[in-house]
């Protein structure tokens, strides 16, 4: 690692003293973008991505020939998706969507490089259908991964990895759209990802995880969580994924160490992520649900506070425009409605009613979830009417029913 800072620094240097028009700059701009890479994928430091997006776009712009322009916006629209996952911006990851397609454009159909490019095009195509919820950008991503496939030779080393991809998008079609035809692709794709992933390959639990092969999984994550090395680049990657393999596990079973280690698990990543991640927030919700799911068994009030008080963070902390955000506030307003059905405390049930307020104001009249939101709003507002007899609640529960969300009214 201090090689690869050293080679930094000289190549800072070096790039500071030569003349714009110089020829070797575009091979020390190419370079350093090179290391900077490397040193992100190590350190999953957001700064050192910056700075490889930077150097990138210095090094696109100097570039004349294709094969060389070619490489270079893939190479930049890939970090361009790796900064939206970290920042959450739209426009990061719809210009790295723009840069993988001018790629691709540029590279011959018989290139040995294109199938990364339409991996890197349909990953970027992934988390815009998981931003905006399109299936139209789903659609293209399972083309674009089922053509990477497709053309990637037996001996490629990513194969394995692209044919991972594939099948997590035609999961994500099913979940959708219910076709069964996607199911079995995905469970077909899924087995051979896993068959062409070596036996000792830090990715080999998450794949088999996705194929529901439940008991190997977390065997095989417990076991490359306890060698990974401290500078990896992913930690809390894995540790999340045994985390949801222990809660789909205790699903099954009922087993309730699987549900208190995965509690313990997300305590852990709660710690490890920091407090400007968007992540952390996702966390945060994980945590919450759970503890609710421990409170269900338990009846312990110490879990629900807890719940609530974690899912209340996550959805403080998200913005306006995360599509977790509604889901998020249904959480908060459901373990609410549990506390007050424990409490029957008036305050807790306004809570709730004001959660699902929330939920409402963030879900646009055409999504197929409204409806079931806005009948959300309407129970919790019969039930504060049911409790205390105000004409003023059952004027908001008709304004509800009748004209949709509320405002409410004075007395």
């Amino acid at each position: 690692m201090a090689g690869s800072n050293d080679f930094i620094q000289e190549a800072k240097l070096a790039l500071a003293a030569l003349p714009e028009d110089h020829t070797q700059r575009v091979l020390w701009l190419n370079n350093l973008g090179v290391e900077l890479a490397y040193s992100y994928q190590r350190m999953a430091n957001t700064v050192v991505l910056d700075e490889a997006i930077e150097v990138g776009r210095q090094t696109l712009a100097a570039t004349s020939d294709s094969d060389s322009k070619a490489t270079c916006l893939s190479n930049l629209g890939y970090h361009l998706s790796e900064k939206y996952l970290h920042g959450r911006i739209i426009s990061d990851i719809e210009k790295a969507v723009q840069l993988a397609q001018e790629a691709l454009q540029l590279t011959p159909k018989v290139s040995t490089e294109r199938p990364a490019r339409l991996n890197n095009l349909a990953l970027a195509l992934s988390h815009t259908y998981a931003a905006n919820q399109i299936v139209e950008d789903l659609d293209r991503s399972i083309e674009d991964f089922r053509e990477c496939v497709d053309t990637s030779t037996e001996n490629d080393p990513d194969v394995a990895k692209y044919l991972n991809n594939h099948g997590a998008q035609l999961r994500d079609r099913y979940h959708s759209v219910g076709a069964m035809g996607d199911l079995e692709e995905s469970i077909r794709t899924g087995r051979e990802a896993v068959a062409k992933t070596p036996e000792d390959h830090e990715e080999r639990p998450a794949r088999l995880g996705a194929m529901g092969d439940l008991q190997e999984a977390i065997q095989l994550a417990q076991e490359a969580k306890s060698v990974l090395p401290d500078h990896h680049r992913d930690p809390a990657g894995l540790l999340g994924h045994l985390g949801d393999l222990l809660a789909s596990r205790h699903a099954r079973t009922g087993f309730m160490h699987d549900l208190e280690e995965a509690i313990r698990i997300r305590r852990e990543l709660v710690r490890l992520f920091p407090k400007g991640s968007l992540d952390l927030a996702w966390h945060h919700n994980s945590l919450g649900e759970r503890l609710g799911e421990r409170y269900s068994i338990s009846g312990d009030m110490a879990d629900l506070d807890e719940a609530i008080q974690n899912i209340r963070i996550a959805a403080d902390m998200a913005p306006q425009d995360r599509p977790d955000l509604p889901l998020w506030l249904d959480n908060l307003e459901n373990q609410l409605y549990s506390k007050y059905l424990r409490s029957q405390d008036i305050s807790d049930l306004e809570q709730s009613i004001q959660a699902a307020q929330e939920v409402i104001d963030t879900v646009p009249k055409n999504d197929p979830s409204y409806a079931v939101f806005l009948n959300n709003l309407a129970s919790g507002l019969r039930e504060k009417f049911d409790w205390s007899g105000d004409v003023t609640d059952l004027d908001n529960l008709i304004r509800t029913i009748l004209y949709g969300p509320y405002r409410k009214l004075s007395s």
